[in-house]
């Protein structure tokens, strides 16, 4: 069984390269500390893939971002970042953490675009939000970053564009965060 479930992983692995490589996104939502982070660099040295993930809102805007990394031997293993620098490892079950990292793949977070200027996408009459939880994910290969920002999705659905075009972020933040 951990047979199979590594060679899924490994041809996941493969698939979100090759779809990585599709759309060349290179673009910070809010800022790019990050990527720029050494302990973040060194990661991305060991991991095949790195899926990043926080909430957020303006008060509160140094929440640390959860990590799932696929390792080049085909382990998963997870990591608390707090910006600047400060990664901690973790030791949550390698079993939830793949049924975390299948979800970017079942909703296809590779082929998401057009969430930076999501604003410009709205209509006149969207709702005011005030102090909205914001979603900041960061997929990374080793030479390649693709940056995805949601301001209150499930507010602006009905009212953005880009938001509209990226609906299955709202079920998958539902499904990552429960």
């Amino acid at each position: 069984m951990k047979f199979l479930i590594g060679i899924l992983i490994l041809f996941s692995s493969t698939n979100a390269m090759t779809q990585l490589n599709k759309p060349v996104i290179l673009f910070p939502s809010k800022e790019d500390s990050f990527s720029k982070a050494r302990s973040i660099k060194l990661l991305r040295q060991k991991a095949v893939l790195i899926f990043a993930y926080r909430t957020y809102t303006t008060w509160d805007y140094t929440k640390p971002y959860k990590i799932i990394a696929l390792m080049k031997d085909s382990s998963v293993a997870d990591y608390k970042f707090s910006l600047p620098n400060t990664l901690v490892r973790l030791n949550t079950n390698s079993d939830s953490l793949k049924s975390k990292l299948d979800l970017v793949y079942l909703y296809d977070l590779f082929a998401m675009t057009k969430t930076d200027d999501w604003e410009k996408t709205c209509n006149n009459d969207s709702p005011s939000c005030g102090d909205c939880e914001e979603y900041d994910f960061v997929i990374m290969t080793k030479e390649q970053i693709k940056r995805l920002y949601f301001y209150a999705p499930v507010v602006y659905v009905d009212y953005c564009e880009s938001v509209r075009q990226n609906k299955r972020i709202v079920d998958f933040i539902k499904r990552l965060w429960q």
